[in-house]
């Protein structure tokens, strides 16, 4: 049986009609230690037959995301150099519209124009009246230290320990 949906969907499904032959729909009971065992048997070969490219498969996946993760901050690179080369064309523009004296120049492809505006300079921030200023506070919860708490006994409202189980594919 190949590693596909539909071949592990037909084999789960006949694992499956062993097992409801196996147990007694009415008490939940094993009616039949062999086929149970046969069961057993079958979920462990499929397991080792199967493992190995279900890993394969997980990994090629991982590869994948890491590909995935370096092109995108290849493009981001290239975005931001972008931006920047954009920025100081601005700039450069700018420079020389004020050089040749020009305010506004106008082509069939669009405008370009100087105005005036008008921004606030920080030359230092510790000697401007606290009037000026803005607190900003950000609560975080230490689940670290939530874990501790719980584990040594202590109560704490609104928590509590859960225990998981997670795939590791190595």
């Amino acid at each position: 049986m190949e590693l596909s949906l539909y071949g592990i969907t037909e084999e789960m499904r006949n694992l499956d009609i062993l097992w409801e032959m196996a147990i007694d729909e009415e008490t939940g009971e094993i009616m039949d230690g062999d086929v149970l065992e046969q069961l057993q048997n079958e979920i462990g070969v499929y397991l080792q037959n199967k493992s190995a490219g279900i890993v394969k498969y997980y990994k090629s996946r991982d590869y994948f995301i890491d590909a995935v993760d370096q092109e995108i901050k290849k493009l981001q690179a290239l975005k931001k150099a972008s931006q920047n080369k954009q920025e100081n064309f601005k700039k450069y523009i700018k420079m020389c519209m004020e050089k040749m004296g020009l305010s506004k120049i106008e082509t069939e492809n669009g405008t370009l124009s100087l105005r005036k505006s008008e921004a606030v300079l920080i030359e230092n921030e510790r000697i401007i009246p606290t009037e000026f200023t803005t607190i900003v506070q950000e609560t975080k919860i230490s689940k670290t230290e939530i874990k501790k708490a719980i584990k040594s006994g202590k109560v704490i409202p609104g928590a509590s320990l859960v225990e998981n189980r997670s795939l590791v594919v190595k």
